[in-house]
């Protein structure tokens, strides 16, 4: 539990003033990586997270191949990870707060005097504070059209059907130049003497 935590807390251990790396030190290096990279699917952040360089992760990614297959096999978790992402933001929404003409929107508490009556400012409209600010859920239409795309290919997927005609919807007329040949001249599809 408690590696689990310190996992999201960037390593500030830096192995270069050292020396090289122990291997103790590379496993651990290595398994914060994957750990953060699974979560993520970012290279540089799980660089970040693990306190090392990318030229070192892609020194152990080319060099190291039990490290570039655990990568390979974290790579099914990451898309999963990515898809979920993309599904929460088209189904869900993320909530955003409401912001209009460049200012953030809050709620609206109305003050009540004494007696219990709407209290009224200098032009005798109601008063009001300040409450909490207003957030609204927002919604990817692009993200949902992809995952249906994605999950439905046959009943979403792009359809594109192109016909040529001639003028006046009469076939087309398609002339072949033929270069280089020895001759002179050009024939129609269909028939012609070139």
């Amino acid at each position: 539990m408690a590696d689990e935590q310190e996992t999201n807390k960037p390593d500030k251990t830096n192995a270069r003033k050292g020396g090289p790396l122990t291997s103790e030190q590379r496993i651990k290096k290595q398994a914060r990586f994957l750990s953060f990279y699974r979560n993520s699917g970012n290279i540089k952040f799980s660089c970040k997270y693990a306190g090392i360089n990318r030229s070192t992760y892609y020194d152990w990614l080319k060099d190291d191949a039990e490290f570039s297959k655990q990568v390979a096999d974290a790579e099914p978790e990451v898309d999963d990870t990515l898809e979920f992402a993309a599904y929460d933001r088209a189904v869900s929404g993320v909530p955003s707060y409401v912001v209009s003409q460049g200012k953030m929107v809050y709620e609206e508490i109305p003050l009540f005097d004494e007696d219990g009556k709407p209290k009224l400012d200098k032009w005798n409209k109601p008063e009001y504070a300040r409450g909490k600010p207003l957030v609204e859920r927002k919604y990817s239409d692009t993200l949902l059209i992809t995952l249906l795309k994605a999950r439905m290919p046959d009943k979403y997927k792009e359809r594109v059907q192109n016909e040529h005609t001639g003028k006046d919807g009469k076939p087309l007329n398609v002339t072949i130049w033929i270069p280089d040949n020895g001759r002179d001249g050009y024939a129609e599809k269909g028939g012609g003497d070139a």
